[in-house]
């Protein structure tokens, strides 16, 4: 069982309700994943034991904006049924897909808040390679 959901990840992305959750559980998996690895599972299961400490809102926000990091990439997509498309409807009603790099900035920018929620929880070891950046 994950810390976030697939309600949180709406409301930080602002996705509204034409996002289905079937769309956000792929990546919310893969968010789980990652933040296990990271933190490790002891530590995860540990902070997943209660949901009322400061500590499990901490990495559940940390795994949503993790989520919502690998998401984005596939809600900039619009297929209509033979494949995909790159703009819809005519004049004002035109709707554009955002730009590659637009989608790498935003993604990027998820996966930074995400780990910045979740670095105090990263073990250090004599061999950790992790290095806190000076901010």
């Amino acid at each position: 069982m994950p810390f976030a959901s697939t309600d949180i990840i709406k409301t930080i992305g602002n996705l509204g309700a034409d996002v289905e959750s079937t769309a956000l559980n792929p990546h919310l998996q893969v968010a789980e994943i990652e933040l296990r690895s990271a933190i490790t599972d002891s530590v995860y299961d540990s902070k997943l034991a209660d949901d009322t400490t400061a500590d499990y809102k901490q990495l559940q926000l940390s795994e949503a904006n993790l989520a919502l990091s690998y998401a984005i990439h596939s809600l900039n997509n619009k297929t209509q049924g033979n494949g995909f498309v790159g703009a819809t409807g005519f004049d004002q009603s035109r709707q554009e897909l955002l730009h590659r790099s637009e989608i790498e900035r935003m993604s990027e920018h998820y996966k930074d808040v995400a780990e910045r929620l979740y670095r105090k929880f990263v073990p250090v070891t004599s061999n950790s390679s992790f290095k806190l950046s000076a901010v």
